[in-house]
């Protein structure tokens, strides 16, 4: 199955209330995709990856509170 498959099956089953949050995340990644970036593809993926099993989990840092965390930089 391709990543895009997988991704659309796991979409189907996130959680309602935290979709939004993946959206943002989502608008995040490709915003930065955009930009010039030396990072390689390997480690933004194994960034993604640890984001998305954090996500996934539960285990991931609500978005409002790296909001705050932004501000308060």
């Amino acid at each position: 199955m391709i990543a895009r498959e997988v991704l659309k099956q796991q979409i189907d089953n996130f959680p309602d209330d935290r979709l939004q949050q993946l959206a943002d995340f989502m608008a995040f990644l490709q915003e930065r995709s955009s930009e010039t970036d030396d990072t390689p593809k390997a480690e933004v993926l194994a960034d993604f990856r640890q984001a998305w099993h954090e996500a996934m989990t539960g285990h991931g840092i609500p978005i409002e509170q790296l909001w705050s965390q932004l501000d308060h930089e």
